[in-house]
């Protein structure tokens, strides 16, 4: 694969047998190095991919990046999920060692920050815009600090700085792709006042955990938001295959940590147009903005159990039942950065490796971005496309010898 044939090094390292290496443990991404490697060349291959001064996170996935890109520009419309995820890496030393990432020196709190690229029904076109990041001890977001001591600090304090200058990097890349409509979907912690408001040529769909104000009416009282898109007729009803799952906690407040059976829900979609009113916190002296909000409430939950309920907000258009309907198919897609990151974590097995130094993490995170990526690619494409030429994922130097193994003879 392209991706597998240009990594890019800051140095001189010749990168002809790390790309082999790449390639095998592409092929085993679900084993050890020495198991997926098989020989001693290719092993030590292997660990001078990741060991080698010149393998950096960005020169690792930048091959894939521009092959991200080049599946974007074919698409008529591209969602971007962002996410935040902790690699729980096990470290065998008291020391982190590593300068080029913050707090590297002294927290323990490793983050990948990624936006992912998937077509509008669910299949991964690959990683767009990726960071890492420590946390640091004492930073606003650790979890020592109350949630009031987090909402008052100032916007570069906090981890979702991070998120909000992608943000601001996927607007920007936006004129790359004139034939495509980009949809950024924010995580229920991606609500930033300041960020939405801004002018982005991007539309954006984001579901907050915490209901925002609305702007007092003309005796000065605020409606609650859930209200008042309850209180606005039905556009359309939609259903859904709703997931059983067991308890998080023997006692859990949350409705989204508490247990349920697996059901088919039928749900009634409302949408209003809605006057946000600034936080009080650190937006004061920012003007009230307009979106457009949906609600999705299941109806006829069954007895004892909570229902299926979101809110989201967004800037797309929600004037019919056509648009409100492809506006929550297209959150719906969310769902398969789960899928991924279970790809990631527990088929890659990210958390496993247990590097001493951080500018040893990095290049191996990014290269199992891409393994993740190709293996969920070729699952959602087997689902969707059953019948595509196998030549549209695989090299013929793959899937040849494959061939020969299973149908005894030449292809």
């Amino acid at each position: 694969m392209k991706e597998e044939r240009e990594l890019n090094m800051d140095d001189a390292t010749p990168t002809k047998p790390l790309c082999t290496a790449h390639s095998q443990l592409a092929q085993r991404s679900d084993a050890g190095i020495p198991v997926a490697c098989g020989g001693y060349a290719e092993i030590d291959a292997a660990h001078r991919l990741f060991y080698t001064p010149g393998a950096t996170f960005q020169g690792v996935l930048e091959p894939h990046v521009s092959g991200t890109r080049e599946r974007i520009a074919r698409q008529a419309v591209a969602l971007v999920v962002q996410h935040t995820t902790a690699v729980d890496q096990i470290w065998p030393g008291d020391i982190i060692h590593g300068e080029d990432l913050p707090g590297a020196d002294g927290g323990r709190e490793l983050f990948l920050q990624m936006m992912h690229a998937f077509t509008p029904d669910g299949v991964p076109m690959g990683t767009l815009l990726a960071d890492m990041s420590f946390r640091e001890p004492g930073s606003p977001d650790c979890a020592g600090r109350s949630r009031t001591g987090r909402a008052v600090s100032t916007g570069g304090e906090k981890e979702s700085c991070r998120s909000l200058n992608m943000l601001r990097d996927l607007d920007k890349q936006a004129g790359l792709f004139p034939d495509t409509q980009l949809i950024f979907l924010g995580d229920g912690e991606f609500y930033i006042f300041d960020a939405l408001s801004e002018p982005l040529r991007i539309g954006w769909i984001a579901c907050p955990d915490r209901q925002p104000a609305l702007l007092p009416d003309g005796d000065g009282v605020a409606a609650s938001l859930h209200d008042h898109l309850l209180a606005q007729p039905v556009s359309c009803t939609q259903t859904f295959n709703v997931c059983g799952r067991e308890a998080t906690l023997a006692f859990e407040k949350d409705t989204r940590g508490r247990p349920r059976d697996s059901r088919r829900a039928v749900a009634e979609i409302r949408s209003a147009t809605i006057s946000l009113q600034p936080p009080g916190q650190t937006s004061a002296g920012l003007p009230a903005f307009t979106v457009n909000a949906v609600l999705v409430r299941e109806a006829g939950t069954p007895a004892g159990g909570d229902p299926m309920e979101w809110i989201l907000l967004t800037n797309l258009p929600v004037a019919g039942a056509d648009q409100v309907r492809t506006l929550v198919g297209y959150y719906c897609a969310r769902r398969m950065i789960k899928t991924f990151l279970r790809v990631l974590k527990l088929g890659c097995k990210t958390d496993e490796y247990g590097f001493e130094h951080i500018d040893q993490v990095a290049p191996c995170l990014a290269f199992y971005l891409i393994a993740a990526w190709r293996t969920l690619c070729v699952y959602s494409l087997g689902r969707s496309h059953p019948d595509i030429d196998c030549e549209a994922i695989f090299d013929p130097a793959e899937w040849n010898p494959v061939w020969m193994a299973f149908k005894k003879g030449a292809p």
